[in-house]
């Protein structure tokens, strides 16, 4: 699906996880099977209002946060939703020499658990998978970690959404290759980050009596009633390569050198029927609209409330290089189509994505903003361009 199509035409599913993390700070010990930890959501800080009633007291009496945070291990981290049932998000913490990233780890005798700290109806559980005809598809790959117990971390179902098979072992596989390459690539002073989750996307639109746009969600869910894992409609990954030039423990020494976020639809379509990877390659900020969630703030900024409504300056570049490196794939695929080279069957964008003003702002930003000290992931790599029909 073309990203203005998308971006523009999306509501966020509610996912809170950011709430989650802002609000809790206690952390304890839970029951999983490895070396874990996860978030009390009891001990919440509230954001002082004008009110007559102590904060201690609403925090005693508010319900618990539908978002749990799990750390099975120094390089992951899991927010787990207990709405859908899914991860709100997972994030990664890759090296060349922590990581996997050959990905030739045994994934022999590895079996999938079940989170034992959550009450069993907010779990994912094992019987909502059988015979449902979904992969219990993993958000952190297995073979990103190199060893036994991390790779084990990855199994519980807490890191684990319904994905169709064509997906979760077609491109979705290639997308997870992709990183680990990245990873294989950084040199010993830099370091990969990932994050990666669902997403529920509105896929029907209509017209209002008064003619407005009104967005339909549509989606499957698996298990029994009440309990159910929600299907997502699409899968995320953003991915950034900083370098730290100090120490992990001076933030001013880390640096972003290069990132790319992408949006895969959760179809049952075959990788032969699928285009480039570079055809979901998305904006962050178009990103966040949807997720709910801000991607590496001290990376790349975060909001501040200053009576504007300016974006962070880094995520404005941001868009740009990838609004940048969207076109100029485009053209070069539309000049393939005309001369009959390409087999692509998806086009790049819509006709309306990139229009004169569009791309003259696209060259502004970027020719305001040079020398740029980071790129997208996706510039000069080619396996970005690789057509998957081919």
């Amino acid at each position: 699906m073309p990203i203005s199509r998308w971006a523009t035409h999306s509501a966020a599913f509610c996912l809170g996880a950011a709430a989650a993390v802002a609000a809790t700070q206690t952390i304890l010990k839970s029951e999983r099977k490895s070396n874990t930890s996860s978030v009390d959501s009891s001990t919440s800080q509230i954001v002082p209002t004008k009110t007559s009633i102590d904060p201690s007291d609403q925090i005693k009496m508010m319900p618990s946060l539908p978002v749990r945070i799990y750390q099975p291990n120094p390089n992951l981290l899991i927010a787990f939703d207990t709405r859908t049932k899914n991860p709100a998000f997972v994030m990664e913490h890759l090296t060349s020499k922590s990581s996997n990233a050959n990905g030739k780890a045994s994934r022999k005798n590895k079996r999938f658990y079940e989170e034992q700290s959550l009450p069993p109806y907010f779990r994912s559980r094992a019987h909502h998978y059988k015979n449902s005809g979904y992969d219990r598809g993993h958000l952190a790959p297995a073979a990103d970690f190199p060893s036994e117990d991390e790779m084990e971390d990855t199994f519980c179902l807490t890191n684990v959404s319904p994905q169709y098979a064509k997906l979760n072992r077609g491109m979705w596989l290639r997308l997870e290759d992709f990183v680990r390459d990245v990873v294989k690539s950084t040199d010993q002073n830099k370091e990969v980050w990932v994050v990666t989750g669902p997403l529920w996307l509105p896929n029907t639109i209509k017209r209002s009596a008064s003619g407005e746009d009104q967005f339909g969600y549509t989606y499957n869910g698996i298990g029994k009633v009440p309990s159910l894992v929600s299907v997502p409609s699409h899968f995320f990954k953003v991915i950034v390569v900083v370098d730290k030039s100090k120490s992990p423990q001076d933030d001013q020494s880390i640096g972003l050198k290069k990132f790319a976020a992408f949006v895969l639809p959760n179809d049952d379509v075959s990788e032969k029927d699928r285009d480039c990877l570079m055809n979901y390659a998305v904006r962050i900020t178009d990103l966040e609209a949807v997720s709910g969630l801000e991607f590496f703030p001290n990376l790349m900024g975060s909001f501040v409330s200053n009576n504007s409504d300016d974006v962070p300056l880094d995520k404005v570049v941001a868009d740009a290089l990838t609004d940048d490196l969207r076109y100029n794939a485009y053209k070069s695929q539309k000049i393939k189509q005309s001369t009959g080279e390409s087999n692509a069957l998806v086009p790049m964008s819509n006709n309306d994505e990139f229009s004169k003003g569009r791309l003259r702002k696209i060259k502004q930003i970027l020719c305001d903003n040079a020398p740029l000290h980071w790129q997208h992931l996706c510039k000069d790599n080619s396996v970005c361009y690789k057509l998957f029909s081919v």
